[in-house]
């Protein structure tokens, strides 16, 4: 059993050599080498072991990614699709079952087909109890889509004064929810900084909300670092503000219009370019 976990994972950081790569490096072309390990070789997907050995579920999940990426010819697929192939490709109700909760748990954000994933996710789960914090996220995603008005928060800044939405009213607000712990966040943070200075007197305001933090390291990053600009913290980890928007993980990015009314509940990252700066220009009608 332990030579099996082993293979496994030994598979999975395989299959995460060239994606981590390129977001690392930046470097989106970036192959690697025709000798290089191929992932899951010589390993049967519905394999019961996988129900035994410690997060067994979440490398079959891999798995299952890796199929998706080589089938689409790149890294990147909707969440709906692996769930399909869930559906489709595992025989055992057990593993198919824990395998469609906790695509949904993480990955219902993330789809663009919101309506289909959640409908083949409520037949593949026949357990009411085991849905429902997942009909619960399905429910505060569609109260978030554009247009709506935004929930209010409260954060305080480094002297303690407390600030709410409203505080912000009268521009944008592209919102960054980041910790200091945080490694993805942290390299956000130079583009962040480039696009204060592109927008610069623009009808537009970028705040960082630090969350799931402590409050005495994000004070001591703010000084060592001197962050400037908007830069507030809630260590609130249960705040209905990031319980609306269903913020399972950070970095997360929001896109308010000037009124607080919602342009995306789930921006693109500073890092992406034009396609932010395309949507930024769009909301403040540039």
């Amino acid at each position: 059993m332990e030579k099996f976990r082993n293979t496994v994972k030994k598979s999975v950081h395989i299959s995460q050599y060239q994606p981590v790569k390129r977001y690392l490096t930046h470097n989106d072309s970036y192959e690697v080498p025709d000798d290089f390990p191929k992932a899951f070789d010589g390993i049967d997907i519905n394999d019961e072991r996988f129900l035994k050995i410690p997060n067994g579920e979440q490398y079959v999940s891999n798995y299952l990614g890796v199929l998706l990426s080589e089938k689409n010819g790149k890294d990147g697929y909707d969440p709906y699709d692996k769930l399909q192939m869930i559906d489709k490709e595992i025989k055992n109700s057990q593993l198919k079952e824990s395998l469609a909760l906790k695509e949904a748990s993480y990955n219902l954000l993330y789809t663009d087909q919101l309506e289909a994933f959640y409908q083949l996710f409520d037949k593949m789960v026949k357990n009411d109890s085991l849905k429902q914090p997942v009909k619960e996220k399905y429910e505060n995603i569609k109260s978030m889509s554009p247009g709506v008005p935004s929930p209010d928060f409260t954060a305080y800044d480094i002297n303690g004064k407390e600030y709410h939405l409203k505080d912000f009213a009268g521009k944008a607000l592209y919102i960054d929810l980041w910790a200091t712990w945080c490694g993805p966040c942290r390299a956000e943070i130079p583009y962040l900084e480039k696009l204060k200075k592109q927008y610069k007197g623009k009808d537009i305001n970028f705040l960082s909300l630090d969350v799931y933090d402590k409050k005495d390291k994000w004070e001591q990053m703010i000084k060592e670092k001197k962050m400037d600009g908007w830069q507030l913290i809630n260590t609130d980890r249960e705040m209905p503000f990031l319980k609306k928007y269903v913020v399972d993980g950070i970095p997360r990015f929001i896109l308010l219009d000037k009124e607080g009314k919602i342009v995306d509940a789930n921006a693109p990252r500073p890092s992406s370019g034009e396609e932010l700066t395309g949507l930024i220009d769009k909301t403040i009608g540039k």
